[in-house]
């Protein structure tokens, strides 16, 4: 299990270096199918990545290529494959700034509020419906 946490973690942390639009994830569920793990990335062809942001219109697609390896070799060679949960570790990261901290970090929170109050809202619903039919 903790090792699909580290996986989950270390996908957010490159789809965020890649842009916070829906081209976003589609590169970098791209990108993580043709290159399953960080260190795969690492030794990944930037020819083949640069292609992948290009056609999925990633703004600046030749420095995000660069940011994504390094990115990738930081994780493997310093901190054994497992991106750190540390935001000021994260943020020596190339092309990570405090914006992209607040998306991989924050989202899911928010995320999960949301599903709260729509849960509690359906709850309430279903009262209502319940009240009415008895």
């Amino acid at each position: 299990m903790k090792e699909n946490k580290h996986i989950y973690h270390n996908k957010r942390i490159f789809t965020n270096m890649l842009g916070q639009e829906e081209n976003a994830s589609r590169a970098a569920e791209r990108i993580f199918r043709l290159y399953p793990s960080v260190n795969d990335i690492r030794l990944a062809d930037p020819q083949v990545l640069y292609s992948i942001l290009l056609r999925c219109r990633i703004e600046h697609p030749e420095k995000k290529t660069q940011h994504v390896i390094r990115a990738a070799r930081k994780i493997v060679l310093k901190y054994n494959g497992v991106a750190p949960y540390d935001e000021t570790e994260l943020l020596q990261f190339p092309g990570v700034n405090r914006d992209i901290i607040a998306q991989i970090f924050l989202t899911p929170v928010l995320k999960s509020i949301k599903q709260k109050k729509q849960l509690k809202i359906s709850q309430q619903e279903l009262l209502k419906i319940e009240d009415e039919i008895v």
